[in-house]
């Protein structure tokens, strides 16, 4: 089984961690030896200096870097030190551009990846975008990623901004929208959560099977929506909120935060 070293177990780390477990031998460095973990399957954490101080083993497909963005150049610059230059090294943070990390570790192959906290379950989209990656080790690590989910490749750099707004937080605004459903339905009915939520979820998995099909949301939404009746009524009135205003700013405002991080850390 093939080997991958990941640095950091927090939440995006963990969720790699618990996803790759099954299918390559993880070495997972945690910078302070923390107890608390977002891997809870996985025990078995090293020191930076346990880990790259002694020998690697052979088989090690590639480096993540999955500390929080602040850290990312400090961890990368003691992982360069030692490191072999055929390893890829994987950047998952936000807001770090090539440029910074290049400048940090000019020798080595590196690449920026976006998945998502899904990839626990084998549900991340990931964007990559390969950096200065051969063909040969850009193979490598889009199927390590795919061992979590599809994998998007990212002709553009500025392409992660979007990504990021669209697939690496987006599950956070989806959450966002279930709960509030959540909590009008069981305002309305009065039901218990539970119920609520069965519910919920069941008319969510109808809803992505119809777009898995191909159809468009605006063709299916006019096949339930009778004329005159309840779906008219309740989409007449979700029309008139500020539903798509809202999930818009948020959008935009995610996508100009990743901007805004990539200018305060870019090198001049």
């Amino acid at each position: 089984m093939k080997s991958v070293v990941v640095i950091g177990a927090g939440n995006m780390g963990g969720a790699l961690i618990e996803g790759w477990l099954e299918k390559r031998s993880v070495i997972c460095v945690d910078r302070n030896l923390r107890k608390e973990t977002q891997a809870p399957n996985f025990k078995q954490f090293l020191s930076m200096g346990a880990c790259f101080d002694s020998k690697l083993p052979s088989d090690i497909e590639a480096v993540v870097l999955a500390v929080k963005p602040q850290h990312i150049l400090g961890v990368l610059d003691e992982v360069a030190a030692s490191l072999p230059r055929h390893i890829p090294i994987i950047s998952v943070a936000a807001g770090i551009p090539m440029g910074a990390l290049t400048a940090v570790s000019p020798a080595h192959l590196l690449c920026r990846a976006m998945p998502n906290t899904a990839a626990r379950f084998g549900q991340s989209l990931t964007g990559i975008y390969a950096g200065n990656l051969t063909d040969a080790q850009f193979e490598v690590v889009k199927s390590l990623f795919e061992v979590v989910g599809p994998v998007e490749v990212l002709r553009a750099e500025n392409d992660m901004h979007a990504f990021i707004a669209c697939v690496g937080s987006a599950p956070a605004f989806w959450l966002e929208v279930f709960s509030a459903f959540e909590m009008s339905a069981s305002e309305l009915s009065g039901l218990d959560k539970l119920q609520v939520r069965r519910w919920l979820e069941a008319s969510m998995k109808a809803a992505l099977k119809t777009l898995a099909s191909g159809v468009e949301p605006a063709d299916e939404q006019k096949r339930i929506a009778s004329k005159g009746g309840t779906t008219e009524a309740g989409l007449r009135a979700l029309g008139d909120s500020t539903l798509t205003a809202s999930i818009r700013d948020g959008l935009v405002a995610c996508q100009n935060r990743s901007i805004e991080m990539e200018r305060q850390n870019s090198v001049n």
